[in-house]
């Protein structure tokens, strides 16, 4: 790992593991404390550029309860199958599973927000649950999620921004829960296969 600490927290910066095809976990966690400091917050956007590069391979990973703070692009390209976080996380942020593996994704209780490319081009996504607490979906949010076959919308989210859904080609079904009054631009777009709303 490498970090940044203050007095009395953590950032986790950097993740960097041997991902040889024998060096695969099948659950790894992110540790509660390093040095004995809380491990408060994950990854940073500085200069342009992601601060967090997360270099693991896992089925499952698991970002412990001490964790208050997602920054942008925290999980970009992160190869797991699964990935839990903790129930008092209220944003998913911009671009935080850009690119990654992720396959299955339930989203914390308290969470009422997904920015703008939340889960963008992830290709391997098939399975997303969101709770009923969201509000609001931020634009390209699921752009080219090739895998996704069905959402269910909460009844809370009364816009579907620009390119939310764009180039989810295997989407066939979406369930909006409440009344829409907006659907943003190519917001479905090149999604040949959908055939219920």
């Amino acid at each position: 790992y490498s970090y940044s600490r203050d007095k009395k927290e953590v950032t986790i910066l950097n993740i960097d593991i041997n991902v040889g095809a024998k060096n695969k976990f099948k659950t790894f966690r992110l540790p509660s404390k390093i040095k004995g400091k809380k491990v408060t917050k994950i990854g940073g956007w500085c200069n342009d550029e992601y601060c967090f590069q997360v270099n693991v391979n896992c089925d499952t990973f698991i970002v412990p309860n001490t964790v208050k703070t997602l920054h942008r692009g925290c999980f970009k390209g992160l190869n797991a199958k699964k990935v839990v976080l903790p129930d008092h996380i209220k944003i998913i942020p911009m671009y935080c599973f850009q690119g990654s593996t992720v396959r299955e994704f339930k989203t914390p209780k308290k969470v009422s927000k997904i920015e703008r490319g939340g889960f963008y081009d992830c290709q391997k996504l098939k399975e997303i649950s969101l709770n009923s607490s969201t509000t609001q979906l931020g634009e390209d949010a699921f752009w080219c999620c090739k895998s996704l076959e069905k959402i269910e919308i909460p009844k809370k989210i009364t816009v579907i921004p620009g390119g939310c859904f764009q180039g989810c080609a295997k989407l066939k079904c979406v369930v909006f829960k409440g009344k829409l009054t907006q659907i943003g631009t190519v917001a479905f777009c090149n999604n040949s296969n959908l055939k219920k709303v």
